[in-house]
């Protein structure tokens, strides 16, 4: 499968509460990061994510919390070649 970015869905105001999302890459590398909590609406993950492992509030969440994943996840490198040059005449 794919990695992808982490959606997470506040039903009410969540702002001043941090979640802690914590997983692996698409490599297997752990990583994690901290998503602020806000208003009502949906934010999304800035990390691609292979598994999540954990996810952690900071405290109590005011109303639900929902968490799902999209079809958004970054490319990959892309190898460039060096040897052109768009000002080489044939």
């Amino acid at each position: 499968d794919t990695p992808r970015r982490v959606l997470f869905t506040f039903a009410a105001d969540e702002t001043g509460h941090t979640i802690t999302l914590r997983g692996t890459g698409g490599t297997g590398q752990a990583q994690s990061e901290t998503i602020a909590g806000t208003t009502a609406g949906t934010v999304a993950s800035v990390l691609d994510y292979k598994t999540v492992t954990s996810i952690s509030i900071s405290a109590n969440s005011t109303g639900a919390i929902t968490v799902g994943t999209n079809t958004v996840a970054a490319s990959g490198p892309v190898a460039l070649c060096t040897m052109s040059s768009p000002n080489r005449s044939s």
